[in-house]
């Protein structure tokens, strides 16, 4: 194991940041525009970008996501 526990708090909204990010980047990149020859480059740009803005926002939506999820499940 890499990683304690205790770090789960942390671990998780980060590699939910950075998936989500990665994928969503990708598909975004593809579908404005399609297949260039630079899109692997372009992709990379888009992902960094997104990237820097979902990670603080990670940290701030999942715990909110939590406590609904909590108040509405019995």
């Amino acid at each position: 194991m890499i990683f304690k526990k205790k770090h789960i708090k942390l671990l998780f909204p980060a590699l939910t940041a950075l998936l989500m990010s990665f994928i969503m980047s990708g598909f975004i990149t593809y579908l404005n525009l399609g297949l260039p020859s630079d899109y692997f480059f372009l992709w990379m740009t888009a992902w960094g970008k997104a990237f820097l803005v979902a990670l603080p926002v990670s940290f701030f939506v999942i715990p909110l996501v939590r406590k609904v999820i909590e108040k509405i499940t019995y």
